[in-house]
């Protein structure tokens, strides 16, 4: 059980501040609810004392499958504050639960669920936009079910991608190590009883030799330097202009860019295709969708596509700059016939498939090319090794 510290007002408007016992922040707000108190505050006695609560913003998985389930239990006919709290028991252990706690309180208070959403700015702009929509609609269960086809389809993708690529990732990361470990412990060895024959080795094994003893001095500062690097590198590539740059360079990645481009392109569509259908502005999904993309190049092409909107300009005009031209057709085909929102969801459902063959194809490519360029290296370690003993046996004979 938990200590909870809290400022209420009771039915005649005096302010109280005092702490109560309860398992959960749901619990307790039903108890002082009981009470007729109205609650300004709530807070676990370890937050109480900072002053305020961060908060962590939940993983897309967490916001997927809170949004599928509280899709269901709307849909269900659950009232939305009943359904908050039955899922603000499932996430209690998770950033999760705290924020549907807060949603709970703003929603008692008086703002509606999307205002509340909005005003913790820890959820995807997307998901507030479309229960704004569909509170305006009166359709609050089939536009959480439209965005909770969003988040589940987005966290499918991004899982997609990352299994195609964990195993080449794997074979080169163990490929690495295992190169590092030999060079560094290995060879230093080996190299001491050919220095103790006293034998002119060949130029490959003085060469690996001498890389050999550099790693074995300095080791610990290579692994240091590395770390390093990687944190330096991951820090400047959220930056505005590093970002940037690694954005374009990944674009000329002959493999990963194609990937990486369907990526977007599914993500844009299928976003965009779900605010419009939902009621909501072109120029308003725009800016949400904008939200979803992360190649740079995209959120400026979307930046000015709102502006050529704006000056009467078709969408399929302004996407020609920066998305490829079978898209701007079959976007040009949906405003002509009124569909532009079941055109867009057409895009995101043909370049799926694309991209999930082009996965396929890009694992059983870049896997054998992995496993060679780590066995040419190894290899090289290899025969630097062996060609001195087989000189010595040379010479024996």
């Amino acid at each position: 059980m938990k200590t909870f510290h809290y400022k209420a007002r009771n039915q005649s408007g005096e302010l109280i501040e005092d702490k109560l016992n309860a398992d959960s922040q749901h619990q307790a707000i039903e108890e002082l609810t009981k009470k007729g108190f109205y609650i300004l505050s709530l807070h676990a006695a370890e937050e109480a004392a900072g002053a305020f609560l961060i908060r962590r913003k939940p993983k897309i998985k967490d916001v997927a499958w809170f949004t599928v389930r509280l899709s269901e239990l709307v849909s269900s006919g659950v009232p939305i504050l009943r359904a908050l709290g039955l899922l603000e028991n499932q996430f209690a252990n998770k950033p999760l639960g705290k924020i549907i706690a807060d949603l709970v309180l703003r929603i008692r208070d008086g703002a509606s669920f999307s205002e509340s959403i909005d005003s913790l700015g820890v959820f995807p702009p997307i998901l507030s936009a479309l229960v704004a929509a569909g509170e305006a609609g009166g359709n609050i269960d089939s536009v959480l079910n439209e965005a909770a086809n969003i988040f589940d389809k987005e966290l499918d993708l991004k899982n997609k991608v990352k299994s195609a690529m964990f195993y080449p990732a794997l074979v080169f990361t163990m490929g690495i190590l295992t190169v590092f470990f030999l060079l560094s412990f290995v060879i230093p060895k080996i190299s001491g009883i050919f220095q103790d024959l006293g034998q002119a080795l060949p130029l490959i094994t003085r060469i690996v030799v001498a890389i050999s003893g550099i790693f074995a001095k300095f080791w610990w500062l290579f692994a240091i330097l590395g770390i390093a690097e990687y944190v330096v590198f991951k820090k400047y590539t959220k930056s505005g202009e590093g970002k940037l740059l690694w954005d374009e360079f990944k674009l000329k990645i002959p493999i990963i860019s194609k990937i990486w481009i369907q990526r977007e392109i599914i993500l844009f569509s299928r976003s965009l295709g779900l605010l419009v259908k939902s009621g909501v502005s072109l120029v308003e999904a725009l800016d949400l969708t904008k939200s979803v993309v992360s190649i740079s190049r995209y959120k400026v092409g979307i930046e000015k596509l709102k502006i050529d909107l704006k000056e009467g300009a078709s969408l399929s005009y302004g996407i020609r700059d920066f998305l490829p031209p079978d898209v701007a057709g079959m976007i040009s085909v949906g405003e002509e016939s009124g569909n532009l929102d079941n055109a867009l969801l057409n895009i995101a459902r043909n370049y799926e498939k694309e991209l999930d063959y082009n996965l396929k194809v890009t694992t059983q490519l870049i896997e054998p090319l992995m496993i060679l360029f780590v066995g040419c290296i190894v290899g090289v370690i290899i025969i630097a090794v062996l060609l001195p003993i087989f000189q010595l046996n040379m010479i024996i004979k």
